[in-house]
């Protein structure tokens, strides 16, 4: 019977940098799934958003979060993307816990301060992870975390099944609670990874990128319509 280790191919996490950022991440899906199970319902049923207005929100926020990647990817650049992801998760974790306790339209707010954050620290995150890791061995890091990350977003989602079962307002208090825990975790752990490395292996900031190259890739209608869809 092969081993976890083997199951998921653990041996891919080459450095400590490495496992920390895959660590990171697995937290990060850990604490969304459990919102992806409970957020919804939460809002409805005990802040009062009706399934319209919250849809509404949720639009407003994906349009944000289509812009604040690119515009985090590239402050990722040219700054240290460790410290830049540790605010972004933390400010994340906040939100959540204003979730708790906040009025119908700060709630409304806060759904677009979680999916600005979330994006942009999806986006750098994944810079972080392209300095990290050797080009010839991404793809298959990337394949191992993604696999990590869809289990621990498993494991929030039935996390989040347990909030609704209990269905009282103190369970989803706890489940917000268990949430923002693990946004803090996944940012210690990469500002963490970050502190380790020595002054010498710090990455040298990307070129600035032409306005050329970007009217290019936003010329492709293709990828364009892509990244939309997929926010």
């Amino acid at each position: 019977m092969p081993s976890l280790r083997d199951t998921f191919s653990l041996d891919e996490l080459k450095s400590t940098q490495e496992r920390s950022l895959a660590i990171s991440l697995a937290a990060l899906y850990l604490g969304t799934g459990l919102s992806y199970s409970s957020l919804a319902i939460y809002l409805n049923l005990h802040v009062g958003l009706s399934p319209s207005v919250y849809g509404l929100g949720m639009g407003v926020a994906a349009v944000l979060g289509l812009v604040s990647g690119p515009v985090a990817g590239r402050l990722a650049d040219r700054r240290d993307g460790h410290r830049i992801y540790l605010a972004l998760v933390c400010t994340m974790g906040v939100a959540t816990l204003t979730l708790t306790v906040s009025p119908a339209w700060l709630a409304l707010v806060l759904l677009s301060v979680l999916m600005v954050c979330g994006r942009g620290g999806a986006a750098v995150i994944g810079a972080l992870i392209g300095r990290a890791v050797d080009e010839e061995r991404r793809v298959r890091y990337r394949a191992v975390v993604r696999t990590l990350s869809n289990v621990a977003m498993v494991a929030g989602l039935g996390l989040g099944a347990l909030v609704l079962a209990w269905g009282s307002l103190t369970a989803f208090r706890v489940g917000f609670v268990v949430e923002a825990a693990t946004f803090l975790v996944a940012g210690l752990l990469v500002r963490l990874a970050g502190a380790r490395l020595a002054p010498a292996q710090a990455p040298l900031p990307t070129p600035r990128p032409t306005p050329e190259g970007r009217s290019g890739v936003l010329r492709d209608r293709r990828f364009a319509l892509l990244t939309a869809t997929a926010c």
